[in-house]
């Protein structure tokens, strides 16, 4: 029972939390293609934008998910449900 409980309540929290953070579709198109591996790099030749744009996308990102590192961005927009690779 306790076990069916926290998985509910887990939901209910990602759901909520993911209804408040408002990323960009930009944000969330760099994220996705740093949860593939590419670099700041590499995104602004495939979104053909300045590397710069793409720092300051995942800044941004960064900022509203409340987190330090690129990293720890898309593991918590993966389980928020915000990105899927």
């Amino acid at each position: 029972m306790s076990i069916y409980l926290h998985s509910k309540m887990q939901a209910r929290i990602s759901q909520e939390a993911s209804e408040q953070i408002n990323l960009t579709s930009r944000e969330v198109e760099c994220l996705l293609w740093t949860a593939h591996g590419k670099t700041a790099w590499e995104i602004s030749m495939i979104l053909k934008i300045s590397e710069a744009t793409v720092n300051c996308h995942l800044k941004n990102a960064m900022r509203k998910l409340g987190v330090h590192s690129k990293a720890h961005a898309v593991a918590k927009t993966l389980i928020l449900g915000l990105i899927q690779i």
